[in-house]
């Protein structure tokens, strides 16, 4: 499986944005777009996500990302919401997904 390079992830302006603005709640957030198709990645890891489903993860999110413009949220094609335990555990294949994304076919 081809996966995407170091250098196929970058940041900018918008990646900046998104992770201070969610920096403001949550401490470590990394976000990263691709070029070849600018779709931005973000990544949330928390410890006040245990015991959360995913949709309550999200009601602590999405007010954070509703005061980003409209432009930047039409990018944002990835959001992983995981605690410190499942980074490494359980969802592991998920934030490998996101460190390492798989090429897309098309």
């Amino acid at each position: 499986m081809k996966t995407i390079s170091e250098r196929d992830r970058k940041t900018n302006q918008r990646t900046e944005h998104i992770e201070e603005v969610l920096r403001a709640r949550f401490p470590n957030v990394k976000a990263y777009f691709r070029p070849s198709n600018s779709v931005i990645r973000v990544r949330v890891v928390d410890a006040a996500f245990a015991g959360k489903t995913t949709a309550e993860r999200e009601n602590m999110v999405f007010p954070l990302l509703d005061k980003m413009p409209r432009d930047i949220l039409d990018d944002l094609t990835f959001l992983l919401l995981v605690t410190p335990e499942e980074q490494k555990g359980a969802k592991a294949l998920l934030d490998a997904e996101f460190e390492d994304p798989s090429r897309s076919s098309l």
